[in-house]
């Protein structure tokens, strides 16, 4: 029974080679595997061996497998030779969006004639759940690989948020420096041109209300005279 799945990796083809031809890099993207190690002398590549442990259902087995193809940085498959299942690996590299297309296909066989007849029976769906099993995998290697040079590229200020946060404390003061020296600058000079104005005696008088002339007078209140009383 087969999966296969497939992912971009935001890095050059040659990083995520070199990543993958590692065989100790297994564990850290590989479901249930762990201290796998190259076993044969000099550098990987076809027919190199490989022994490491895989853990399933609180079950865990030694596994052997073998490099039956070494294609840098392109192509590497490699086949179980010892362990709890018939296995069998390919994955693939090109260049793609500016990154690096993986695809992962891989093979497991039947351990037994019980599993046997549960792929036959159940073949369609135990395919699907495969497929999703790699993409998971292929995920995890997506995440380990963009982020394995993360801290050593990043630049010292980005390094904690502590360090970014005093360094933008530090420039602060030159940051406002100059618009607080501008503010007092215009605040004194109006008080220097009205001293100028003082002394040099043009100085504007405020202007006087105007006087009222009898023609705007109003009008004096006249009382009238009581009448006369008569005979």
């Amino acid at each position: 029974m087969n999966g296969i799945a497939e992912i971009i990796i935001n890095k050059p083809i040659h990083q995520v080679w070199d990543f993958l031809a590692n065989v100790e890099n297994m564990a850290k993207w590989g479901k249930g595997t762990s201290e796998s190690r190259l076993t044969s002398s000099g550098p990987i590549g076809i027919g190199s061996t490989i022994a490491g442990k895989y853990s399933y259902r609180n079950r865990t087995s030694d596994l052997a497998y073998e490099v039956t193809e070494f294609q840098p940085p392109h192509r590497q498959a490699i086949r179980s030779t010892s362990g709890p299942f018939p296995f069998s690996s390919v994955i693939e590299l090109e260049t793609a969006q500016g990154g690096t297309r993986v695809v992962n296909i891989i093979d497991a066989g039947s351990d037994s004639k019980v599993t046997t007849v549960i792929f036959t029976l159940f073949g369609p769906f135990i395919h699907m759940m495969m497929n999703r099993q790699v993409k998971k995998e292929l995920r995890v290697l997506k995440s380990v690989v963009e982020a394995e040079d993360a801290q050593a590229t990043a630049p010292p200020a980005q390094a904690t948020g502590v360090v970014a946060e005093a360094a933008l404390e530090e420039a602060a003061p030159s940051n406002v420096e100059e618009p607080a020296t501008k503010t007092a600058a215009a605040r004194r000079k109006p008080a220097a041109s009205r001293a100028k104005a003082i002394t040099t005696g043009t100085v504007r008088k405020p202007k006087a209300a105007p006087k009222r002339t009898s023609s705007t007078a109003r009008p004096a209140r006249t009382r009238k005279a009581p009448p006369k009383e008569t005979d």
